[in-house]
């Protein structure tokens, strides 16, 4: 732990000796702002900081990461873990509960980073904790974009995980938590608004909000999503997620990238449309095919191999 304090300090240090601003606490300079549109129709705003806050959050984030271990149920941010693994958690089951939490990164205030990072960290002088927290909050709370945002979240949400773990325990249920998607499932009959109220006691109690417009129970007779990945019998992607790309590869074809770009991205509500954007976007969507139902896969193969014929063709055509 002597070696954590002693990296720590040396990136305070150098974020003081490059900032410019008098007090070292980030400003409005240090970040570039910028939308994106939601699915159902809202924005959320990224924070992205520019260069040297960048490189010391990055520093700061990867020494938590060595220096933490956090709880089992997270599967968001985490090493070795993704919505895949957290989606597999869910997989059979006769009732699934899914839950998302209000405003996540924006409900993450400093106070509750103080009493999250006194609890893994003991030792830490108020000195410092106080200058951690001023580097990687902004405007009293943890700004989404920024690289210590993810880990400093998965802190703050041990005691979170903890309390629903124990909760899902007594009533023999599984828990995983993505981020601010929450799910709980089991093959057991449950008393739903009891859970409910359970569930949201927890929450209330450490210091977040229930997002009431998606709280979704899903029983077996009909499509089970897990982080956008279906759990009825398998782990699958949505026939939604299948067309998309497939029409995206139909677009590309058949009027070429610029106007494939076009549709791609209005579909997906969103005005980045830049060509670039749309290849780097649409592989990694078959990928994610990929991933998820594996490399062998007839439909992962028929797209990635249509996907690579496409974009030969056209830089051949380039010349």
């Amino acid at each position: 732990m002597d070696y954590f304090y002693k990296k720590i300090k040396r990136l305070i240090l150098a974020w003081e000796d490059g900032t410019p601003n008098s007090d070292n606490i980030p400003s409005n300079y240090d970040y570039s702002r910028f939308k994106i549109i939601k699915k159902d129709g809202g924005h959320r705003i990224i924070y992205s900081p520019y260069g040297h806050l960048k490189k010391i959050q990055r520093g700061i984030s990867e020494l938590l990461y060595k220096n933490v271990e956090l709880h089992g149920a997270s599967h968001g941010y985490t090493i070795n873990k993704s919505i895949i693994t957290n989606a597999k958690q869910h997989l059979k089951k006769n009732c699934i509960i899914n839950i998302d939490l209000e405003n996540f990164f924006q409900t993450i205030n400093t106070v509750m980073l103080n009493k999250s990072l006194k609890l893994f960290f003991p030792d830490i002088t108020d000195e410092l904790l106080i200058k951690i927290i001023a580097i990687c909050s902004f405007e009293g709370s943890l700004p989404q974009g920024a690289p210590t945002s993810p880990i400093l979240s998965n802190l703050v949400c041990y005691s979170l995980d903890l309390k629903l773990s124990e909760l899902a325990i007594s009533h023999n249920l599984d828990y995983t938590r993505f981020a601010d998607d929450m799910t709980f499932s089991t093959n057991n009959k449950i008393v739903e608004l009891q859970l409910k109220n359970d569930i949201n006691g927890i929450i209330q109690s450490e210091g977040f909000r229930l997002n009431e417009k998606k709280y979704r129970v899903l029983k077996k007779r009909h499509r089970q999503s897990v982080t956008g990945i279906t759990v009825n019998e398998k782990i699958n992607v949505t026939r939604k997620y299948i067309r998309g790309i497939r029409a995206a590869l139909y677009n590309w074809e058949t009027y070429g990238k610029k106007e494939a770009s076009r549709r791609y991205f209005e579909s997906a509500k969103t005005k980045i449309c830049r060509s670039h954007n749309f290849e780097v976007s649409l592989r990694g969507k078959i990928e994610f095919v990929g991933n998820v139902r594996g490399k062998e896969d007839e439909i992962y193969s028929k797209f990635k191999n249509k996907f690579e014929i496409i974009n030969l063709f056209e830089k051949i055509n380039q010349f």
